[in-house]
């Protein structure tokens, strides 16, 4: 949900800009984000939709394990280990480790 508001909230200051119609609100609003956006350490509004592609990974690994495509699901949760800012690492590499071990990855 937080994505799709900073993607409105992204269209919403381009149409305004392009038609011409900035209000000193719009103005101060899109002050604050991005001076937000260069002080914050983890530039989330950079990228909103990175948790959901993170929660996406996870889902799709259950799902593999579940279904008996071991292969497939070791693959996906390493894919999934580039989001550790996105997700618990616990998690993720708790999926690893199910996903090696059903999959006779030992190493």
């Amino acid at each position: 949900m937080a994505a799709l508001e900073v993607d409105f909230y992204k269209k919403k200051l381009v149409d305004a800009t392009m038609t011409g119609q900035t209000s000193n609100t719009t103005r101060t609003l899109d002050s604050l984000i991005t001076s937000d956006i260069n002080t914050s350490s983890d530039k989330i509004l950079n990228n909103p939709w990175r948790g959901a592609e993170a929660w996406h990974y996870y889902i799709l690994c259950q799902r593999q394990l579940y279904s008996g495509q071991f292969k497939s699901a070791l693959k996906t949760a390493l894919r999934l280990t580039d989001y550790e800012l996105d997700m618990d690492p616990k998690k993720i590499y708790t999926l690893v480790a199910l996903s090696a071990y059903y999959n006779k990855s030992y190493k």
